[in-house]
């Protein structure tokens, strides 16, 4: 089966203030130029370490950001400079989306500036994507939910909210790691106990309940997030939310063809990257029970 790129273009959203907030959206799927060969990341990273003279090992530390930064910005970074510090002043320099998180957007810009000429189209492997860092702290509600995800799975968390917040919107993460028993309570909701069904799922058959999951809500009230405290549960700010996260490596529940979620966000295994959601919760619960790594 042929790989398939997408075309990225920009929209603005019109949040319900009146306010424009700029995104982009994946639209149109295109085939592959097969006249050039896609690369993928690691590729594109050795090929960055190889021209600046550092150990060429396709994992970017210290040694390689620092060259990066000397390379980019013209100066080497403060001796007290986080690697978070020093991505972003690469990106700024750049004018790729500064987050402090280097995708394939980043990378592309760096190895223009480095080697001299454009990156062939960077494809994504099978590896689960990761982030560097624990990510900028998020308000207290977010927090408290975020701590219950697997620790590869918070910074994602942490970020998308940072990513909205540069856009003018304020989202919270209302709904982390759910364990099975819970899960079954939300599944008899609307069915067995009173109230609106809200889960098609009985415990051991959500994302949810492996720390890979977590939901969002939009929130007005207030600029400052602590104090924000409506919630907004349908917006079509949702879509630019999604936008944002399926940017940072994480699968939105807005794309999802049957039972569209919104709100829903989480972190595919690499392994599961080509798996019907069937059968990478089915592998799930048999690594829970081994007590083997979710994203080994």
């Amino acid at each position: 089966m042929p790989v398939i790129l997408s075309k990225i273009v920009r929209r603005k959203i019109v949040v319900p203030s009146s306010q424009s907030v700029s995104v982009r959206f994946e639209t149109k799927d295109l085939k592959p130029n097969h006249k050039h060969q896609t690369m993928s990341l690691d590729t594109t990273i050795r090929a960055v370490q190889k021209k600046l003279g550092v150990t060429v090992d396709g994992q970017p530390g210290p040694e390689t950001w620092g060259a990066i930064h000397l390379a980019v910005v013209g100066k080497n970074p403060a001796p007290s400079a986080s690697l978070d510090t020093i991505v972003r002043a690469v990106q700024k320099k750049l004018g790729a989306f500064e987050d402090g998180n280097p995708g394939p957007e980043t990378w592309a810009a760096i190895h223009l500036a480095v080697v001299g000429k454009n990156a062939q189209d960077v494809k994504k492997g099978n590896d689960t994507p990761s982030l560097t860092g624990e990510g900028k702290p998020a308000d207290s509600r977010s927090e408290g939910n975020i701590a219950t995800l697997l620790p590869r799975v918070r910074p994602f968390a942490r970020a998308l909210i940072e990513k909205a917040a540069n856009q003018g919107i304020i989202i919270k993460v209302t709904s982390g790691t759910r364990s099975f028993a819970e899960q079954d309570e939300l599944f008899a909701q609307g069915r067995t106990k009173p109230g609106k069904r809200v889960s098609n799922a009985r415990g051991g058959f959500s994302n949810h309940n492996f720390g890979i999951a977590f939901d969002v809500t939009i929130f007005k009230g207030s600029t400052d997030p602590e104090k924000a405290k409506t919630p907004v549960f349908e917006s079509p700010v949702y879509k630019a939310i999604g936008a944002l996260g399926t940017e940072l490596g994480l699968e939105w529940g807005g794309n999802w063809k049957t039972i569209v979620d919104e709100p829903h966000f989480q972190l595919r295994p690499g392994w599961a990257a080509d798996l019907r959601e069937s059968d990478m919760l089915a592998e799930l619960r048999e690594r829970k029970d081994s007590g083997k790594d979710f994203f080994a």
